[in-house]
């Protein structure tokens, strides 16, 4: 060795320290430990089979595609089996509701793995070591487990609802489904809103339905005795079934042909839904009053229960007993009589009332009054024009009219009558049209007439024409205004029946001219 110069390390020593970085990277190569300093991420899944398919080294796969492998797998408590998952970065994250099945990768099983579906963002990831509850995981379903539960009685119960769907597809069975395909399509519409229902109104809704069903399994559960004697009833009850076998398919066709009446039923009832609830609405406020009416009405119950108790009813019994004899003798003569007022109320009901109801439009002189109250005002009308001045007895008033404007009306069987006023004429109301009379048709239903229309056009007046005096020896009466002037002559005169009688004779003396 020369001076000054470090010795180096010895040949053995590197080869010893080659051979234990060797033998340290191959453990930890072939081994489950971590790689110091490399983050890992694995979870704990609880399966409910402590006698599971996988083991160690079995891969863990999402929607097929390989994120990580079984680390290690330990009996649980209660014979389940506790897995050790590891899961690479592409794995992740694995949320808190995520489920986890055992699923073989042969046909023919073998080659197990676990199938992973990481669940929803809102649960939140599974921490480092965290654990996947027995409740979120499942075992695959082996051939040799389906067959164990298919025993001799099992099977023969299988064998015997085959033959039946058989025998029920070969007397008129398939027949029927296929004529029952049209009324699929509302049946799965009404299953997709019953099921978009059951989905709840808001989140937890499920939850609390799960809830609510395990408080009915467990009672259910605690009557095991009772539910056994219920397969037992239901056993029988299909077995009487089955030997009534043509009874019951008659039943079956009578229900076809009743459910096929029925649609139209169901069809309209669902029409009267809208209309009855807009009556039990209409109809909330009437309840809402009607506990103090039943109150105020107890008094006239309890009197009317103690007239119709035991004491009081054989004695009311007999003093109605002669009433009730003779109304059967009534009885055909009110048959007639009803006949007879039925058709005069339906007529007083559909026509004169809503007729007495209505408005005349009778332009700036409209009241806006009620026919029948137009009506009724006929009376004081009248009273005020038949009474006296001073309104101290009954007199007849005279209307001297005088003027330049002549009006004459035409009345029926009379004539024409012909009066002189000093306002202009403005017209007529109603209109009337010359040579035209009204139907009568006396035999004609009255409920089926329309009802009349009670307005009324105004005729205009016709064209002013001044009077011409034409009065010539020969002919009767004389001019306008000669006429106007003599009643005036007359009315002054204190001795008024001597001038009538004077004017009378003047008058039959130039008819006689």
């Amino acid at each position: 060795m020369r001076r000054g110069v470090k010795p180096g390390m010895s040949p053995f020593r590197a080869g010893a320290l080659a051979l234990v970085f060797v033998a340290v990277f191959t453990f930890l190569g072939f081994t489950k430990f971590r790689v110091p300093f490399k983050p890992q991420y694995e979870i704990n899944a609880v399966f409910p089979t402590a006698g599971t398919e996988i083991k160690s080294g079995s891969p863990v796969r999402i929607a097929g595609v390989e994120v990580g492998k079984v680390i290690d797998v330990e009996r649980g408590k209660g014979g389940t089996a506790v897995a050790r998952l590891r899961f690479a970065s592409k794995g992740r994250p694995i949320h808190r509701d995520a489920t986890m099945k055992i699923r073989p990768r042969l046909f023919l099983e073998g080659n197990f793995f676990v199938d992973v579906r990481p669940g929803t963002p809102a649960g939140g990831e599974v921490p480092d070591g965290g654990t996947i509850p027995v409740g979120q995981t499942s075992n695959a379903v082996q051939f040799d487990e389906v067959l164990s539960a298919l025993r001799s009685d099992s099977r023969a119960d299988v064998q015997a609802t085959v033959e039946n769907l058989a025998t029920a597809f070969d007397e008129g069975g398939a027949e029927a489904v296929n004529r029952g395909f049209k009324d699929w399509a509302g049946a799965f519409k009404g299953t997709a809103i019953v099921s978009e229902a059951a989905r709840g109104t808001q989140p937890g809704d499920l939850t609390r339905f799960v809830q609510a069903q395990a408080k009915v399994s467990s009672a259910l559960a605690a009557r095991d005795g009772e539910l056994a004697d219920l397969v037992t009833n239901f056993a029988t009850t299909v077995t009487t079934l089955a030997s009534a076998r043509e009874d019951l398919g008659a039943s079956l066709r009578a229900l076809d042909s009743t459910l096929t009446t029925a649609r139209p039923a169901l069809a309209d009832l669902r029409g009267a839904l809208p209309p009855l609830r807009r009556f039990a609405t209409a109809l909330r406020p009437a309840l809402r009053v009607a506990p103090g009416a039943i109150d105020d009405a107890l008094p006239f119950v309890r009197t009317t229960s103690a007239l119709l108790s035991s004491p009081e009813l054989p004695a009311l019994v007999r003093d109605l007993r002669p009433a009730v004899s003779g109304l059967r003798t009534l009885q055909p003569s009110l048959d007639a009589l009803l006949g007879k007022v039925t058709p005069i109320a339906r007529c007083v009901s559909r026509n004169v009332v809503p007729t007495l109801t209505k408005t005349l439009d009778d332009g700036a002189l409209s009241t806006g009054r009620p026919v029948w109250q137009e009506i009724a005002l006929i009376g004081p009308g009248l009273a005020s024009a038949g009474s006296n001045f001073d309104a101290n007895g009954t007199a007849i008033r005279y209307f001297a009219g005088a003027g330049e404007n002549l009006v004459s009306t035409a009345l029926p069987g009379v004539g024409d009558l012909v009066s002189l006023t000093p306002e202009p004429l403005l017209g007529a109301r109603p209109r009337y049209t010359p040579n035209v009379v009204p139907p009568f048709a006396p035999g004609a239903d009255c409920t089926a007439q329309d009802l009349p229309d009670l307005r009324a056009d105004a005729a205009p007046a016709p064209a002013r024409q001044r009077a011409v005096n034409a009065a010539t020896p020969g002919t009767l009466g004389a001019s306008v205004g000669d006429a106007v002037k003599r009643l005036k002559s007359l009315t002054a005169d204190k001795k008024l029946g001597r001038a009538l009688k004077s004017e009378r004779a003047a008058d039959r003396k130039a008819g006689g001219r």
